[in-house]
């Protein structure tokens, strides 16, 4: 598997702080029984623990597997994966956070399999398992279906980051939208599927960490404010990138987040930031969410409780 020979799936993998997980995620590559050439690629953020020692050990232990893209500076999550992901040269990309790990030996060749005999699906995603460390247990996927579309992508949450494969040519570049947002696995899976449709395996072949380093967490209302406005930014970058081609349901999206938003300022009481998302709910269509009563209710619903 030399560096000279083209391989058929790169994993992409963006680390930063990970010195206690990267090891055994790592690991969990080299692992992987294939038939076919295989290479790891880890881009590295700047961290300033030992994450990158860890990195360039294993780099200089397997040098025909493993390319580790060091920066020069913090680049943020963003930047770092789109850097990685371009920087893969496999017709397949594997993708994989540096505290997530895989379980299954098996892993890449069943999904590589199924998109090899399937080329009408860009992505294949599988179960995984959540492996709770310093936070509260809480949350988690749904339950995924066998096959899926953009509209299930779109309304779903069921595809863990260490569960993806995806087509190269399924992204072929990332719009600046996508700087700005912070829902990374969302913005990929619905790129991809908006250039075909997506395949489930229901099995568990990973673990997804949750702690309290993972940029997943928003504990604190700054976060939870930047998270909404990012949701925002996700719906309107895709909305463009589709071509409108999705313009309703988008649209319903948009309505229900400004609501959210609103009710957050209500909540808060910062009364003052109310404006914008309820004249933002107003242009955004939301008679369209008469049709999708279960995203409505919910709303309305935290409204009362917020105000009685």
């Amino acid at each position: 598997m030399g560096n000279q020979i083209t391989p058929l799936v790169s994993v992409c993998v963006i680390t930063y702080n990970h010195e206690e997980f990267i090891e055994q995620t790592i690991k969990s590559f080299l692992n992987q029984v294939t038939d076919f050439p295989f290479e790891v690629v880890v881009g590295e953020d700047w961290s300033p623990d030992r994450t990158r020692e860890i990195c360039a050990k294993y780099q200089r232990k397997y040098p025909d597997v493993l390319r580790l893209l060091p920066s020069v500076g913090n680049k943020g999550a963003a930047r770092n994966f789109v850097d990685t992901f371009n920087a893969c040269r496999g017709k397949y990309v594997a993708i994989c956070d540096g505290d997530d790990y895989w379980t299954d030996p098996h892993k890449l060749k069943k999904q590589v399999d199924v998109l090899e005999d399937n080329p009408q699906y860009m992505i294949c995603s599988h179960d995984v398992k959540i492996e709770w460390t310093d936070v509260k247990k809480a949350g988690g996927f749904q339950a995924a279906p066998d096959k899926y579309d953009f509209l299930l992508v779109l309304e779903k949450h069921f595809i863990p980051t260490p569960s993806i494969l995806v087509r190269k040519k399924a992204l072929p570049e990332f719009p600046g939208w996508y700087f700005k947002q912070q829902s990374g696995d969302k913005a990929l899976a619905l790129m991809a599927t908006s250039r075909g449709k997506g395949i489930h395996l229901n099995q568990n072949m990973a673990f997804k960490r949750k702690h309290n380093g993972g940029i997943s967490q928003h504990a604190h209302h700054k976060d939870y404010e930047q998270f909404l406005k990012s949701k925002l930014v996700l719906y309107d970058g895709i909305n463009r990138y589709t071509k409108f081609k999705y313009n309703n349901h988008l649209c319903s999206k948009v309505a229900s987040n400004n609501l959210y938003l609103f009710l957050f300022y209500l909540k808060t009481g910062r009364f003052k930031k109310t404006g914008v998302p309820l004249s933002q709910f107003f242009k955004s269509r939301p008679y369209l969410l008469i049709f999708k009563l279960d995203r409505l209710w919910p709303v309305f619903n935290d409204l009362r409780k917020a105000w009685f």
